[in-house]
């Protein structure tokens, strides 16, 4: 969109930031992407998201809700620890819990977890 210039403001009615810092070029539902400035139109990130979100159909807006709230992150996922033999010692809710109670540095525990070492603190860490 650089024929037009850098978007400078957000011509959504309801916007809901009265100052946003930035502002992007939106193609317009149902138009061409043509260079054509009447097929855009200058939205803050914040509605442009909305407005590409609210032109999803049912299922593309249950794929994205999946994939957006199905994941979990790493730092709360459940471990187990072992020994170097492969003998199961613990259960941990998280790598912080599992880091509190076997004085092991967190940052050991998750290189463990993602195969950057083959063990931490003398154990061998897995996601369950």
């Amino acid at each position: 969109m650089n024929n037009y210039g850098k978007a400078n403001k957000c011509e959504e009615v309801n916007c809901e930031y009265p100052h946003p810092k930035r502002f992007e070029w939106a193609l317009i539902n149902g138009k061409e992407y043509e260079y054509n400035r009447d097929n855009f139109i200058m939205l803050c990130p914040s509605c442009h998201r909305k407005y590409d979100y609210s032109v999803l159909t049912k299922d593309e807006k249950r794929e994205w809700n999946k994939w957006k709230i199905g994941r979990i992150p790493n730092n709360i996922r459940s471990i187990l620890q072992y020994t170097k033999e492969g003998i199961f010692i613990n259960d941990y809710p998280s790598i912080k819990e599992a880091s509190e109670i076997t004085g092991i540095l967190r940052t050991a525990i998750m290189a463990n977890l993602s195969r950057v070492s083959k063990s931490s603190g003398g154990f061998v860490f897995k996601y369950k």
